[in-house]
């Protein structure tokens, strides 16, 4: 494992190794295939020329008694028996070098590397343990993310989605400390409205809706950290009434 929790890493960085000793293996009985094949294809050619030379002397000759049929036949035999040795040897070549690529991929994805930049969250398997590619446990081996800047998932139940003013800015706090209040920018509204997951715990809270999840940008902030929990305020739309009355 070459990563540790709160370290900064580049796209394309390796995060822990797998080890490889059992692909390696076949992926050096595969490259021992890929020469054993490419001997017999060389072998199988220079009997296949042989055999056509052979044969080509036999026809060529003017004199019906200076060869026999029989040697005649013999000739066309090892002509063929050679191609179909040298079809055979392009096969094996082909298979092997079929089974050396996909050791080589298997090889590669004993390297893990991360496919973005951003900062290791948590770090779930020690030097030593056994990982498999279905995984071992109900969480991710490694946790990673792009914490700069940060962002909320904000979750309006969907009676009070109506109210909310789409693209306004958001004050935010850490849950318990609402005197460090922050302002968030808007980024999306997701278009799907999904069940509610995450709770208060206040006893007048219904779980029994779906919310709207708005999403905003955090400013650089202390206070805050990845998976923690906020209060959020957002203003609610005026309606066209209220907007006349104000302008009066």
């Amino acid at each position: 494992v070459l990563v540790t929790p709160s370290v900064r890493f580049e796209k394309g960085q390796v995060l822990f190794k797998v080890d490889d000793r059992a692909i390696r293996a076949q992926l050096a009985e595969a490259n021992a295939s890929i020469r054993e094949a490419r001997a017999a294809i060389k072998e199988a050619q220079t009997a296949q020329e042989t055999a056509k030379q052979q044969l080509d002397l036999s026809r060529g000759l003017d004199a019906p008694a200076a060869v026999s049929r029989s040697e005649v036949i013999q000739a066309e035999g090892a002509f063929n028996a050679a191609a179909s040795r040298l079809e055979v040897s392009n096969a094996r070549l082909l298979a092997a070098q079929a089974r050396a690529s996909s050791a080589q991929t298997d090889l590669a994805r004993l390297t893990v590397r991360a496919p973005i930049a951003g900062e290791i969250l948590a770090v779930n398997i020690r030097p030593g343990e056994y990982v498999s590619p279905q995984g071992n446990s109900s969480q991710p081996f490694i946790q990673m993310g792009q914490t700069t800047p940060l962002h909320v998932r904000i979750d309006v139940d969907e009676n009070e989605a109506p109210r909310v003013e789409i693209g306004s800015m958001a004050i935010v706090s850490p849950r318990g400390a609402a005197e460090q209040q922050v302002k968030a920018r808007f980024v999306r509204a997701e278009p799907l409205i999904v069940p509610k997951r995450q709770l208060t715990n206040s006893a007048a809270e219904r779980v029994d809706v779906r919310v709207l999840q708005l999403i905003y940008a955090l400013p650089d902030a202390d206070q805050f950290r990845v998976g923690q929990q906020v209060d959020a305020f957002i203003p609610a739309a005026q309606d066209a009434a209220s907007q006349e009355s104000a302008d009066k």
